[in-house]
């Protein structure tokens, strides 16, 4: 079913609108009827040259109240087949009828929510291998019969957007590549976290390292941007700030004796970011994060600026194990860097890709 078809072989395609104070002040305005019936006695029809018709669904009547641009009615008759396509073939094929040409966003419509899981059909899907990526890209971790997420996930959201043909890659965008045991103890043990000690992560994901400062019993502050992990950590019992970390002010939430962090790696971000929490840090305070290699050999502006930065307080760079977050879907190389705060040196506002 798409809308060709839809129009080839439908005298009327109906579907229903909202009828909005606005809506039913413009019809009431001219309808013999009032505004007190407005849903029962009047329709919307809309003709294929795009101009709107309000007309008596009771007796003989109508009249134009506007005009719809083509691209308008092609998207919302594209929308309604979709629609109708999706809830049709779920039907028809428990019944046992036999469909050989269903697409991939048709597979999706064949996909069911239960609670944290998307479960699959019995039926065999032709497009498996791409569904299942698509779903491994928005956190859907493969279980029999289905894929389960974590808790707190609109999934259903994600189905209507997978749906509507989004390309959906929350990992890439919010740049969450998860720290690796041996990675996040080698960075929270580098600040020596004690009991009541308070910490700062400034891209706290889904509580990596701060469950190890956690353990430690230190009392860390996470800030997360991405919604899903915001609210993960929340239920472990962080103190969470959902939003960037770049918009973030000292004054807001205080000064840190130490800050932990696996900052975001495009685009210089994690320059942005390191430069950043030295503004967090209190006197004698110290970072601990994981960057990029990129900084080391570049020769952008901000670049430059962050190498003879990291030179003038004296920071300690060492590589980070090849392969460290292969597991968490990158191969990039890393460094742990250590930094202590000076009163004597005053940081930069550093730049990022543009730089």
């Amino acid at each position: 079913m798409d809308r060709l078809t839809l129009l080839r072989c439908s005298e009327t395609a109906r579907c229903y609108v909202p009828v909005t104070d606005a809506l039913a002040a413009a019809i009431a305005d001219r309808s013999i009827y009032g505004a007190l019936t407005v849903a029962d006695d009047h329709h919307l029809e809309l003709l294929e040259d795009g101009r709107l018709f309000v007309v008596y669904s009771q007796i003989i009547g109508s009249w134009q109240v506007g005009t719809v641009h083509p691209d308008v009615w092609t998207a919302a008759l594209d929308h309604l087949a979709t629609q109708l396509r999706a809830f049709a073939i779920p039907r028809l094929l428990a019944k046992g009828v036999a469909i050989t040409d269903l697409d991939i966003t048709d597979e999706l419509g064949l996909l069911i929510t239960q609670g944290n899981r998307i479960a699959l059909p019995t039926t065999q899907l032709r497009h498996y291998p791409a569904i299942k990526r698509m779903l491994e890209k928005v956190g859907g971790k493969y279980r029999k019969g289905g894929f389960d997420f974590e808790h707190g996930t609109d999934i259903v959201d994600i189905l209507q957007r997978l749906r509507a043909g989004e390309d959906l890659n929350p990992i890439k965008d919010f740049q969450f590549f998860r720290s690796t045991a041996p990675v996040a103890r080698r960075v929270c043990e580098a600040v020596n976290p004690t009991i009541g000690m308070r910490i700062l992560e400034p891209s706290a994901g889904d509580g990596a390292l701060a469950d190890v400062l956690l353990a430690a019993g230190a009392e860390v502050t996470c800030v997360e941007l991405w919604d899903r992990n915001a609210q993960l950590l929340r239920r472990k019992g962080y103190t969470v700030l959902e939003q960037d970390f770049l918009d973030l002010d000292p004054d807001t939430v205080g000064r840190f004796p130490a800050i932990v962090a696996n900052p975001p790696f495009t685009k210089n971000q994690d320059i942005a970011h390191v430069s950043h929490m030295l503004k967090f840090l209190e006197p004698g305070g110290m970072v601990s994060t994981v960057m990029s290699t990129s900084w080391m050999q570049g020769s952008r502006r901000a670049q430059l600026a962050f190498r003879q930065l990291l030179e003038q307080l004296d920071a300690e760079v060492t590589p980070i194990e090849a392969g460290a977050f292969k597991e968490s879907g990158t191969g990039i190389a890393t460094l742990h860097v250590v930094i202590r705060s000076t009163a004597s040196v005053s940081t930069p506002v550093l730049g990022t890709a543009a730089a």
